[in-house]
């Protein structure tokens, strides 16, 4: 039932810093190359709003490009916004507060950049023009487009982007004017960190002298104030539980700490604003009741996710799979697959996210809890489609979690274990921390340990801000496929085998 700790020389650390901190490694080789250089001038990018709950990126830049881009951050009010080392800003309440990042070479050489931390982050847009056709001539050549960003309560700026700027150009105010005849489609996003999103389509004609008059859209009702819980938008509820450090038979995985932080932390970052409730040192018992407490008010638009960390049986017995209480004496205090299954369907009325980072968490997902390839280069789409035909047939340890309703990730195959890795933080600091978790948050684009969203998600084919079960399955699979080939080279192996079931379109994580 123990999770297999597995030590990493230095070249793990070489591998974490390649993944995670490529850009300030490519500094530092720089910074030698120019030793020297005096800086003279910081420059900032960015936005100067950030919704509470949620990230910004300032981008700085020091003149002249052969001084040290090094920087020190700080923040003038961190009980309204906080920033790290990397300009990450998050916003912590209503009000107003400076970042200022600073030289780390010569501190005198600095730049402040004002931050507002609205009170809601947006929900919705809504763009108004006066008209969606324009002309080269004999017509409206330019219109200005306006976005209403939902709740009033959230930060109302918004970045605009043209979809083709050889038909029509648009201005950071949002003025459009006509190029050559087509068609471009007008993006407008919020600034505060949620990336909500909302389009039109401009069409753009020659002339416009025996054209009709274009009537204007019909006014649309106003987005009620504040939105609380608008009709039809699902709810995001998350039960995370980390056991790891308490317990009176197992021996302790201090990963697993981290491995809650970074998780839980790389939700918040999300804008489908995550209500997310972590538990530490569970029996098994209170993770059911945990579950019905948590999910209890969800409704069939909503989407629970429950993430676990810990240790799990990878036996072939009955209770293979099954989660460990923090009262484990080897032969009580587990939840069972059935248990686990049963309680979910009782309490979640939508859809189901399950994370597994434990010892045989494959069984959830296994027919007759039959044992997978080991192989890191084979996947199993084809177990899944055989698994569609079972739904009506679920018993105990034959796949309880094969339901339409689930989306599953496990960490490992049936009757396997689930790694710990040793890693670097970036500080100096070592870190225990599942290799599973590990390569989720980092498929999130998400620091570990911290869960501080990087700017870009590694596992988003398709740039489209949203991460699928498929596309989370890939990331975390490529990960750990890496942190595999770290052990080879050493002469050992990390056997574990990332497992999926459900609809690989659905959308897990979006930004």
């Amino acid at each position: 039932m123990n999770k297999r700790i597995a030590a990493i020389l230095l070249t793990i650390v070489m591998l974490v810093s390649c993944v995670s901190f490529a850009p300030a490694l490519a500094a530092k080789n720089g910074e030698e190359a120019v030793a020297n250089a005096q800086p003279r001038e910081i420059t900032i990018e960015g936005s100067h709003e950030v919704a509470k709950g949620y990230r910004i990126k300032l981008k700085a830049t020091v003149s002249p490009a052969s001084a040290s881009q090094k920087l020190i951050w700080r923040s003038s009010n961190t009980k309204v916004a906080k920033v790290d080392e990397g300009g990450i800003v998050r916003g912590v309440k209503k009000g107003s507060a400076t970042i200022t990042a600073y030289s780390k070479v010569d501190k005198t050489v600095k730049k402040a950049w004002k931050i507002t931390v609205a009170a809601k982050p947006a929900k919705s847009i809504k763009i108004k023009t006066a008209t969606k056709t324009l002309y080269l001539r004999d017509g409206v050549k330019t219109v200005k487009l306006k976005a209403v960003v939902s709740p009033s309560t959230a930060a109302q700026t918004v970045t605009w982007k043209s979809s083709n700027t050889k038909v029509a150009k648009v201005t950071a105010g949002g003025k459009v004017t006509a190029v050559k005849a087509g068609k471009a489609r007008l993006t407008a996003t919020a600034v505060d960190g949620t990336l909500v999103k909302a389009s039109i389509t401009i069409q753009v004609k020659k002339t416009g002298a025996e054209d009709p008059v274009e009537p204007e859209d019909p006014e649309e009702p106003e987005d009620p104030e504040d939105p609380e819980d608008p009709q039809g938008t699902p709810k995001y509820y998350a039960l995370v539980i980390g056991n790891g450090m308490e317990y009176v038979y197992q021996p302790q995985l201090q990963g697993v700490q981290y491995d809650v932080k970074a998780f839980s932390g790389a939700l918040k970052g999300l804008n489908q604003s995550w209500q997310v409730t972590v538990k530490k040192g569970v029996t098994a018992s209170q993770i059911l009741s945990s579950i019905q407490s948590v999910f209890s008010a969800s409704t069939a638009n909503d989407v629970c996710l429950f993430y676990y960390g810990g240790h799990g049986d990878d036996s072939r017995s009955n209770t293979a799979g099954s989660l460990v209480g923090i009262n484990c004496d080897g032969m009580s205090d587990f939840v069972t697959p059935t248990q686990l299954a049963n309680a979910l369907n009782s309490a979640c009325k939508g859809k189901v996210i399950v994370v597994l980072d434990s010892c045989g968490s494959g069984s959830y997902i296994y027919s007759n809890g039959e044992e997978k390839s080991t192989s890191p280069d084979r996947f199993i789409q084809p177990i899944i489609s055989a698994f569609k035909a079972k739904e009506s047939e679920l018993v105990s340890n034959t796949g309880e979690l094969l339901g339409s309703k689930f989306a599953v990730l496990a960490a490992c195959e049936y009757g396997t274990t689930s790694s710990d890795i040793w890693m670097s933080d970036g500080a100096g600091n070592e870190l225990n921390c599942g290799a599973f978790t590990y390569g989720l948050v980092s498929s999130m684009g998400c620091e570990y340990p911290n869960g501080a969203y990087q700017g870009s998600m590694p596992a988003d084919s398709n740039g489209d801000g949203k991460l699928t079960l498929n596309e989370s399955y890939q990331g975390i699979r490529k990960v750990v496929s890496e942190l595999d080939e770290i052990f080879r080279q050493s002469g050992g192996s990390l056997s574990q085998v990332t497992q999926m079931h459900g609809s690989g379109s659905m959308v897990l994580f979006a930004r």
